[in-house]
């Protein structure tokens, strides 16, 4: 039997996200009874369909293990942090979707051999900052100090999830999901970037064994997305960082066509009809993980912002989906995004137009720290302009509040006469904007609301 790519891509949303479809409109597939109930005519029908599967599943972990070797080999090798000292501009490529209003500190931790002590430093200004604590499924553990955590200096000790030896017992201890995790520190700039640095690079790490030893950095080649060995890196880093044991019986299933964590993954093994059918999901996995966003995605004011973000469980294809647009995606409570590709009248924005949000007085963002809008283009990096402004907000210099408290914002290629201190600078064509709400509160997350942006071209 022949499967209509319609039906394949709906059931592989059915069971990869079921709380994101109707159940009435396709059969419910669980892990369990996905190969009973599935007729397949061929071994290259199957292998597609698990090999979709398996790539949705795997492409944070693949993202992950290629960002960390891109940025030790650029930044800071394992267990050492990197400082930057500016904020980021249009030139930054390493992950998608950068803010322009913090300072971005870097560490990949190898906890596999020795736990490692986090200091991170007395914040004497109440400035915002947080180190998020990634694991190499991207699921965001901790953050610290966290949302209301104290000012004052502390030390945690992180430690692997088989670590087993002692540990200092006047330090907080902090267990990682897995072996290899991604320490990203934000520091609010503000109006003093000095400042920003010297609590930036307060924050410390050191091994509690100096000596230790890493594991093996898996090599990652540069077509990985797009052959067969996006499965044999996928597999490589869940030997090194063992996945939950409640997703055995996906496990097993990825197995049936050679995408095995215990026996590892060879290409030279597969028959024809198997290696036929992976090629064909690597094919066409990435297009269901880049259309995916409706399915976990909260709208107000073609204003969307994800429903599950930063921690995922087992929704598999929300986690491939902010990876794919906003890898290192922070939990809500400290930051909430909410992203556009359309104005009021559900048009595409075009930087030809000139665009306005106007929030009245009592519509402006209630966070505890900060917040902001910031431009991207079509490919999500931030938009190349004279003023070299790349996002625009609360902590603006010169942004001017009209007579009665509210505020207009706008958006377009060239500055909008006598209005270029509220002008945030869009490129020629189409773009996108995420406006980020740094600590927002309680009541803000309640009900989620952002103004329409209207076109205002005369």
């Amino acid at each position: 039997m022949k499967l209509k790519s319609l039906f394949i891509f709906l059931l592989i949303l059915s069971y990869l996200s079921p709380s994101s479809i109707n159940a009435n409109e396709i059969p419910k597939i669980t892990n369990e009874n996905f190969l009973d109930e599935i007729d397949v005519s061929s071994e290259e029908t199957l292998a597609y369909l698990i090999g979709l599967k398996a790539y949705i599943y795997g492409y944070p972990i693949v993202e992950y293990e290629r960002t960390k070797q891109e940025l030790i080999k650029t930044r800071a090798s394992i267990n050492e942090f990197y400082y930057s000292e500016k904020l980021d501009t249009p030139s930054y490529a390493d992950i998608v979707s950068p803010n322009a209003d913090t300072l971005y500190s870097s560490a990949w931790l190898d906890l596999s051999q020795t736990p490692i002590i986090l200091t991170i430093p007395e914040n004497k200004e109440d400035r915002f900052y947080t180190v998020q604590m990634l694991d190499s499924y991207t699921n965001t553990f901790k953050n610290v100090p966290g949302v209301g955590g104290s000012n004052e200096e502390k030390q945690y000790v992180i430690v692997g999830p088989n670590w087993s030896g002692e540990v200092p017992e006047d330090i907080e201890v902090l267990k990682a999901p897995t072996n290899s995790i991604w320490l990203l520190g934000r520091t609010e700039v503000g109006e003093d970037v000095q400042k920003a640095i010297e609590l930036e690079t307060g924050v410390k790490i050191k091994k509690l064994i100096p000596f230790a030893g890493n594991q093996p950095i898996i090599e990652v080649p540069s077509d990985v997305f797009t052959s067969l060995s996006f499965f044999d890196v996928m597999v490589q880093s869940m030997q090194q960082n063992p996945p939950p044991t409640s997703e055995e019986s996906l496990l097993n299933q990825f197995a049936k066509v050679g995408i095995d964590v215990n026996k590892g993954f060879d290409e030279a093994n597969l028959s024809d009809e198997v290696k036929s059918g992976l090629e064909r999901a690597i094919n066409d996995a990435p297009k269901i993980i880049q259309n995916s966003f409706p399915l976990n995605l909260k709208t107000t004011n073609n204003w969307g912002y994800a429903k599950v973000i930063g921690s995922y469980g087992e929704d598999y294809l929300a986690r491939a989906y902010i990876t794919y647009s906003g890898f290192e995606a922070n939990v809500k409570e400290i930051q909430t995004y909410l992203r556009s590709y359309t104005d009021q009248s559900a048009e595409k924005y075009d930087g030809k137009n000139v665009y306005r949000i106007h929030f009245e007085k009592e519509e402006l963002p209630d966070v505890e720290a900060f917040w902001s809008i910031t431009m991207y283009n079509q490919d999500m990096y931030l938009v190349e302009n004279e003023m070299n402004r790349y996002s625009i907000g609360s902590n603006t210099e010169g942004l001017k509040y009209n007579e009665d408290g509210s505020l207009d914002i706008y958006m377009s290629h060239e500055p909008p006469e006598g209005k270029e201190s509220n002008w945030l600078p869009a490129p020629l064509d189409e773009f996108n904007l995420i406006t980020r709400l740094f600590e927002p509160t309680e009541e803000t997350l309640k009900k989620l609301y952002l103004p329409a942006v209207k076109k205002v071209n005369d």
